[in-house]
């Protein structure tokens, strides 16, 4: 079901290959690049353009992280359509014996979930930090449409967590001159590109690192291919990019 990983980083530029992993199901990959070339060259840029500050990384959580809010905008400065709710109206004939036919149709929508961006038959959506089920609502709003024949294929962006980004990097806080530190953690504290940090810890005193705080329902590229693995997807062509350290500045 998933394409040859070699094949797939073919149709993206080299510039990317360091900084996302790329995972093609039911050839949706190929499908994009040649059956949507405009959107293949909107997502090409919109990746190139997108970077994480460390400085996103320790702030508080909130409803939208600054690294979402900065994706967002740049997939709608290259073109695509944000927030779209698609709403399909079915048909049905029931027959009972020979001659009576009953004709009912239902206006209503078919759920209530908005896909992230839009564009020509592409959905894409965006998930950095949030609950895994997160994902099972994404497929299910991309087999349907694609069932109905709304979109041709979707792309996920995600967090790759095989890279160091959750083995490596500490969990950080900006420093707040105004607030008491401990001497643990004031003898933590260093500058990255002007920004002074600290490293926060746990209730027992140890340091947190980011792969502490993410549990086993957080989101990440290995749960979400394994549910397209178990073929929550259905037939839908699904592209899944993962978000690696090499988009840290």
């Amino acid at each position: 079901m998933f394409d040859p990983e070699l094949a797939v980083r073919d149709l993206f530029p080299a510039d990317l290959h360091g900084r996302y992993r790329f995972r093609s199901f039911r050839g949706a990959a190929a499908i994009l690049a040649a059956n949507a070339p405009q959107e293949h060259a909107m997502l090409v840029a919109v990746l190139r353009r997108f970077r994480i500050r460390m400085l996103d990384i320790c702030k508080p959580g909130g409803s939208r992280s600054e690294p979402t809010e900065l994706f967002g905008k740049l997939a709608v400065r290259e073109g695509f359509s944000e927030e779209v709710s698609l709403a399909a109206e079915f048909h049905w004939r029931l027959n009972h014996g020979r001659t009576e036919v009953l004709a009912w149709k239902n206006r209503e929508h078919l759920f209530g979930h908005k896909i992230d961006h839009w564009s020509n038959a592409v959905a894409l959506d965006y998930e950095w930090n949030s609950k895994d089920q997160t994902y099972d609502r994404d497929l299910l709003a991309f087999r349907q449409f694609y069932d109905l024949g709304i979109i041709s294929c979707g792309v996920i962006v995600t967090r790759d967590l095989s890279t160091q980004v959750t083995g490596f990097l500490p969990s950080l806080e900006v420093f707040d001159p105004q607030r008491s530190y401990d001497p643990a953690q004031m003898r933590t504290l260093f500058t990255r590109r002007g920004q002074t940090f600290v490293q926060k810890r746990g209730r027992t005193g140890a340091p947190m690192y980011l792969k502490d705080k993410m549990g086993a329902s957080t989101t990440g590229l290995p749960k979400l291919s394994s549910r397209l693995a178990a073929g929550r997807g259905g037939g839908c062509p699904i592209l899944v990019v993962g978000i690696g350290d090499g988009n840290l500045i």
